[in-house]
């Protein structure tokens, strides 16, 4: 009985678990002929990825902008597209800045001078 699994070696020395390509030995990430398709697929991924990651930071000067800020940041960090160390940098200047928020409104307050 044959099993249907990738020929190919994990650099753990176990053996790869995908099942291979149709009519081959090898899954999709180790089959030598697939080589230009997985880089294709590398460059494809990374502009997408970069793309959706260069939206600008939007102007906070209120507490609602910044609790719509942080929950992109969340929808972000939930679908992968930053790592949590860098939603957790975001979430922590997002804190900062509903700090400075609060402080400018205390300090246009009419009638405190």
């Amino acid at each position: 009985m044959s099993e249907n699994k990738c020929q190919a070696t994990t650099e753990s020395g176990s053996r790869c678990p995908n099942a291979p390509l149709s009519g081959g030995q090898f899954c999709f990430t180790h089959d030598p002929d697939k080589a230009a398709e997985r880089e294709a697929a590398r460059a494809k991924g990374g502009a997408s990825r970069a793309a959706q990651l260069s939206a600008p930071v939007p102007k906070m000067a209120t507490a609602g902008d910044v609790r719509d800020y942080l929950a992109r940041v969340m929808r972000d960090a939930e679908a992968q597209l930053i790592a949590p160390r860098v939603a957790t940098s975001l979430a922590n200047l997002a804190r900062v800045q509903l700090d400075a928020v609060a402080a400018a409104a205390e300090e246009n307050k009419p009638g405190d001078w």
